[in-house]
């Protein structure tokens, strides 16, 4: 074989190797936040979760103000789901303190506080697959306000 053929077979496969490194071996993911609110209002409490073009979930609680953050979704198109029913069983369990010896700052759900931060929004929401939510998620950081519109 010639020198310069070689040489050419060498840069072919260089070529493809840098190509390959270029798509990535790995898949792509972003961190997503925003604000959930039904009718126009923040959600005070609940969960939200994203099922990624990957078919993994990934859930954050909603906190007080409505605010959420998912990190690691997958890029590409995710399907939404948004429940506060936690909330509401949290708030039919009676109140109770830690374990008896008990360490660190361990604090029991709290029912007042869930009954009071509590929204009953429309069930369909709850599940990815029928909450009819979806969004584009694109690499990096990226902001994603979730307004739930009532339910016909």
């Amino acid at each position: 074989m010639s020198p310069s053929r070689r040489r050419d077979r060498w840069l072919l496969m260089l070529a493809l190797v840098v190509a390959l490194g270029a798509l990535g071996c790995g898949a792509r993911t972003a961190s997503v936040s925003g604000q959930v609110s039904y009718k126009g209002t923040p959600l005070k409490g609940g969960n939200v979760t994203f099922l990624g073009a990957d078919q993994k979930s990934v859930l954050s609680p909603i906190s007080e103000d409505g605010r959420y953050t998912l990190d690691k979704v997958a890029v590409g198109p995710a399907k939404i789901g948004v429940e506060t029913d936690s909330l509401a069983q949290i708030a039919k369990r009676p109140k109770y303190g830690p374990p008896a010896g008990a360490s660190g700052d361990y604090k029991p759900p709290d029912p007042g506080d869930a009954k009071r931060r509590y929204v009953p929004i429309p069930k369909k929401y709850a599940d990815p697959e029928t909450s009819g939510l979806t969004v584009t998620v694109t690499a990096g950081k990226m902001n994603h306000n979730i307004d739930l519109p009532e339910a016909k």
